[in-house]
This record gives C-alpha cells, structure tokens and sequence, in this order.
C-alpha cells in the first residue's frame, strides 16, 4: 500500500478565468504553495500531462498529474473549482467542477507512474466526490491506498 502524508486533500480554486489554461496555472500555483514546490516546474509538468489527453474519472471530474516534483509519496488533492470548465479538446470537451490532482516522486519509473495513474483513475470512478474534509481524508485514502 501507498502512504500518504495528511494534508488537507480539498483546495477551492476561485478562478480569474474560465478556461482550462487558467484551471492548470492556478491549480499549479496552488498545488506548488500546499506543498511547497517550484510552480514552474509543476505547471509544465501538468501541462505536458493534459497534451497526452484528457483523464474523465466521473461526472464533473478529471485527473490531472505532474510528476518531477520533489515529492517522497505520491500525493492526491481535489481541487473545487469556483466555475464549471470545458475540459480537453481545446475547450469543446466535457464540462467540470472538480479536478483530482495526482503528485508522482521523481522516482517512479514511466511504467510504475502510468500503473499508478491507471490504479487511481480507476478507484476515482467508483468514489463519490467529497463534499468535507473528513470526506475527502477518507476519498484520498480509498482513491490512492
């Protein structure tokens, strides 16, 4: 089983703009100040991501990731976003609400961080998206453990 450190795994994410370019730098700003690291770094990463396609995990839900980090365990956060985005294909894609932001250690292998990706992509489908904080500690256990 993966171990986690506890942080708080919800973040609102009040957007200047409602596009997916503005969800993926305020996600990294964020993302960068929760776990004190380099958002450049963090928001190419994520943007390298999202240009192999758009992760759907449910209803109003996608799953970005970045990896490179500085980062022990692999981490995960929902990000709640203030207004809905159309996500993937250039703005045309699904309409969402929530992001679920997946953190791989620089030392996973590509193989192990696409297991990894497909392990918690797979569990996300079948969660309900937390509403609390207790919710969301229990969500991030079920998704990423």
């Amino acid at each position: 089983m993966l171990s986690t450190m506890v942080r708080q795994p919800l973040i609102d994410l009040v957007l200047t703009a409602p596009s997916e370019l503005t969800v993926l730098r305020q996600g990294a700003e964020a993302l960068a100040k929760h776990f004190n690291l380099d958002v450049t770094g963090l928001h190419a990463s994520l943007l390298a991501s999202e240009v192999k396609g758009a992760h759907f995990v449910a209803a109003e839900t996608a799953l970005i990731f970045a990896s490179g980090q500085n980062i022990a365990t692999p981490q995960l956060v929902g990000l709640n976003l203030s207004h809905s985005v159309r996500w993937g294909e250039t703005g045309s894609g699904q309409a969402i609400s929530h992001l679920l932001a997946l953190l791989i250690p620089n030392d996973y292998g590509s193989e192990a961080a696409e297991n990894l990706l497909a392990q918690v992509a797979k569990r996300a489908r079948t969660a309900a998206w937390p509403l609390t904080s207790a919710a969301a500690h229990k969500y991030v256990q079920t998704v990423l453990n």
